[in-house]
């Protein structure tokens, strides 16, 4: 990009690392340059100007871009949703698969003993494959899935995380994609050849996803990416977006993956259709969409990493103190410590807390759905339709709150705070300084409280009606999430958003293991005599936010100006 007569370097997208082209859109004269300056000007390098202009700190630098070329966060939603269709596709397809493919294995062994026994052609529709042994296998092997894919994820996500600080969202968004794409393609053999490939192939395709990041690692960049290009102030909202958008493609992936099975009459065919929409992602994110870090940029990351003493020796393996070192689970949690934060007490602990909160929120969000679908089945004896319909109502009731009430109660907490004229904030640029402030505050603990109200409502109605009726409500409580996100990136410099988000996509994975176990456990073990327990369980955990989030009050602090 050329600003008057001073040429910035910014990335093309992700696959031009070399050439880059320069872009003669405005004229800034708060630089001192203008069409008369000399080329070479005197000789000495303005860095300061073009540290200012780097980094969409603030997102001011971005305003001078020719539109094509401007980074912003509209330009990965439309690929973000497609991304969570897929997701939502192929849940009820993957399963189907997985149950038929075990109970082909199943029946040859029968069918070795038995000489006079004959294997069915179809397993889908099949009556042998639906014996409690076969789901219990099934249930078995898609915990195996789960796990392989979650530890992995949790390794590999810190590391993504950090990584993109140094060469850009989109190369490492593209990484992700491809392990989704290359894990549907071992699928597809599996499915197209049970013969040749044993359906434990499927974990090789658990472990291919898990290895590029997995979905966790996609939503941590694509945040990151927001990050760069949105301003403070508007963070939250943006986040909410993206939300609105994983919220969106969940709900509508299953129903087109039903129209694309009824019209083809294969569960294949869903497949197919997630490999081209991820070689699409993978093109958009090269080729089209532009990055949302410059040069300038990366170059600084890339010189704090080297002058790094710990992360300069990455590779010296060979030292076993070394090794132990850098193997160590918790050393992406390190950043949650930042060194920039140790001046300001108050801030680390911020952090701390809204790094737990969001833990405890995220893990409730992804991990209920499967409790809630398995009590409304044993309790109201709902079958497969109604229960689409259900989960299609309440993940479109999380879009609208994401959409509509979102960014009205955002609008209403500002105003209400700039009226009283708190001295939290008294002046944007103390916002700036730490950005934690009242409005967040405000956002989180209204989004736990109505979450917590719909999981007690689950507990305690008797009527579905009424059930629906406490989902819708728990569904207001979805904006707590990209407040969480946003309050989050306000604690670190801008050189370690991606690393913390990464380190958050960590903690997701963790919970995709921890929560899943604690609530199938307490299920299990209540649901003869009071299976409304888990959603107690659930209100207790959100209860422990609510009072996490509410003692941050106590260690607000803003930089006094200079």
């Amino acid at each position: 990009m050329v600003l008057g007569s001073k040429s910035v370097i910014f990335l093309p997208g992700t696959w031009r690392t070399e050439e880059f082209q320069s872009i003669n859109c405005h004229e800034d004269s708060s630089l001192g340059y203008s069409e008369t300056s000399p080329l070479l000007g005197n000789g000495i390098r303005d860095t300061e100007s073009l540290d200012k202009i780097s980094g969409y700190e603030s997102a001011k630098s971005i305003e001078k871009i020719c539109w094509w070329r401007k980074p912003s966060m509209y330009w990965l939603l439309p690929p973000y949703f497609l991304y969570a269709v897929t997701m939502g596709s192929i849940l009820v397809p993957r399963l189907s698969l997985i149950v038929s493919l075990l109970c082909r294995s199943q029946l040859i062994k029968e069918s070795a003993n038995d000489a006079n026994f004959i294997l069915p052609i179809d397993f889908d529709q099949n009556p042998k494959c639906k014996v409690p042994e076969i789901q219990a296998l099934a249930v078995k092997f898609t915990l195996c899935m789960t796990i392989i894919n979650s530890i992995l994820s949790a390794l590999i996500s810190p590391k993504l995380g950090a990584l993109s600080d140094r060469y850009g969202r989109l190369r490492i968004l593209a990484i992700t994609s491809l392990g989704a794409l290359a894990a549907d393609i071992v699928t597809v053999l599996v499915a197209k050849r049970p013969e040749t490939f044993d359906y434990r192939w499927l974990l090789f395709s658990s472990l291919l996803d898990g290895g590029c990041g997995s979905f966790s690692t996609c939503s941590a960049i694509t945040h990151a990416y927001a990050t760069d290009c949105t301003k403070t102030s508007k963070r939250a909202v943006a986040f909410g977006y993206f939300h609105a958008s994983l919220f969106s493609g969940i709900a509508l992936g299953p129903l087109l993956a039903a129209l694309l099975v009824r019209h083809t009459h294969s569960n294949i065919s869903i497949f197919y259709a997630t490999i081209a929409i991820h070689i699409t992602f993978i093109s958009f994110v090269l080729f089209i969409a532009p990055e949302s870090l410059t040069i300038t940029h990366s170059d600084k990351v890339q010189e704090k990493f080297v002058a790094d003493e710990d992360i300069r020796h990455w590779a010296a393996f060979s030292d076993r103190k070394t090794f132990h070192k850098k193997s160590n689970l918790m050393a992406p949690f390190r950043v949650f410590f930042a060194s920039s934060l140790k001046t300001f007490k108050s801030s680390r602990r911020n952090l701390v807390k809204l790094v737990a909160v969001d833990a405890i929120v995220s893990g409730i969000s992804m991990n209920s759905a499967t409790v809630v679908i398995l009590y409304l089945g044993y309790k109201y004896s709902w079958d497969t339709t109604t229960l689409s319909v259900f989960t299609s109502t309440i993940y479109s009731c999380r879009v609208c709150a994401l959409i509509v009430i979102h960014p009205l109660f955002q609008y209403s907490f500002k105003k209400y705070y700039n009226s009283r004229r708190y001295r939290f904030l008294d002046s944007v640029a103390e916002q700036q300084v730490l950005g934690f402030n009242l409005v967040d505050l405000s956002m989180i603990t209204c989004g736990i409280i109505f979450e917590m109200i719909g999981f007690i409502g689950y507990a305690t109605v008797r009527k579905s009606l009424l059930f629906v009726a406490a989902g819708v409500v728990g569904s207001m409580g979805t904006m707590t999430s990209p407040t969480l996100k946003s309050a989050i990136t306000k604690q670190v410099p801008q050189d370690e958003v991606g690393q913390l988000l990464g380190s958050l996509g960590l903690l997701q994975s963790l919970m995709r293991i921890l929560f899943p176990l604690l609530l199938n456990l307490v299920y299990a073990s209540t649901v003869a005599n009071m299976p409304e327990a888990v959603f107690v369980v659930l209100a207790c955990c959100l209860g422990f936010a609510l009072l996490m989030s509410l003692s941050m009050r106590k260690t607000f602090a803003f930089l006094p100006l200079e």
